[in-house]
């Protein structure tokens, strides 16, 4: 059950950090010590009842991981043990298009399975609020992870900006409004502070919810948008299809593989020719 508890806690407070809750290679420098924020469980008299202790993120975290604007930011009086029951409240609602919980948190929620073939019966958090997780809560746990898309190459363009400057993670905000949360590991942080403010196009692959919306974009190339650019690539890219019945639409099967479906939008024929079409993919490569 901690290490239940120690791994969500994990996950839930890099996915608000970060914008994800787990990454392949070392953690980063704050996660290495990770006792500070990792929940503590105490006996008390009834048996099968623990207080679980978590202490405020305003105390262990670095004060830049503090200074972060929307949607990155961490309130001081917060706890990592509080990130984690939101999360898994709005995964037992069944929010599709909650932004409190991935896939990586989804896979802890599921592996309280391990603790029901263990003959728990039911686990209960109780704070504000009741939550309770039984083998059919991790049932629709399991049922969430199925609906989301496969993550999958865009480019898309809009204006950048940075939540953290001197970090990585980043906002862009298309024609549409919408604020797409990003990450760009293979860009140093100056380059990405000269582009803070403009226009700007992404390449890279994209990660969505289970409602089929962007969960976040991890950034593989980025530079100033022409003209060309904003015209190309100002339309924010969704999933190419889905299962029936997961949620989310399915492409129409005579246009899920246009070029709408797999990179973005395109302009209206009469408005670029297939030779200056070609000429700006030519560009971004």
């Amino acid at each position: 059950m901690l290490h239940l508890l120690g791994e969500g806690t994990r996950r839930a407070l890099r996915l608000r950090i970060e914008g994800r809750s787990t990454a392949r290679g070392e953690l980063p420098v704050w996660m290495r010590s990770a006792e500070p924020f990792e929940p503590r469980l105490e006996s008390t008299a009834e048996p099968g009842i623990f207080r679980v202790e978590s202490r405020p993120l305003g105390q262990v975290l670095p004060a830049n991981l503090l200074s972060g604007g929307p949607p990155f930011d961490v309130a001081p009086d917060q706890t990592a043990m509080e990130l984690l029951e939101t999360g898994l409240a709005e995964a037992l609602s069944g929010a599709t298009n909650s932004t409190a919980f991935d896939a990586g948190l989804l896979e802890t929620f599921s592996a309280f399975a391990r603790l029901f073939e263990q003959g728990v019966e039911l686990i209960e958090f109780v704070q504000e609020r009741v939550l309770r997780m039984d083998r059919d809560a991790v049932e629709r746990m399991a049922h969430l992870r199925r609906q989301m898309p496969a993550s999958r190459a865009v480019w898309i363009a809009g204006t950048l900006d940075l939540p953290r400057p001197g970090d990585r993670v980043f906002t862009l905000v298309p024609r549409s409004g919408a604020v797409l949360k990003g990450l760009a590991e293979q860009m140093e942080p100056a380059r990405l502070l000269a582009l803070r403010g403009r226009s700007v196009v992404v390449s890279g692959m994209v990660a969505f919810r289970p409602s089929g919306a962007i969960a976040r974009i991890h950034a593989e190339q980025m530079h100033e948008a022409s003209a060309r650019d904003l015209e190309l690539w100002s339309d924010v890219p969704g999933p190419l299809w889905s299962l029936p019945g997961e949620g989310w639409s399915r492409a129409d099967p005579e246009t899920r593989l246009s070029f709408e479906a797999l990179l973005g939008s395109r302009p209206e024929e009469d408005e670029e020719s297939e030779e200056d079409f070609l000429a700006a993919l030519e560009e971004m490569s």
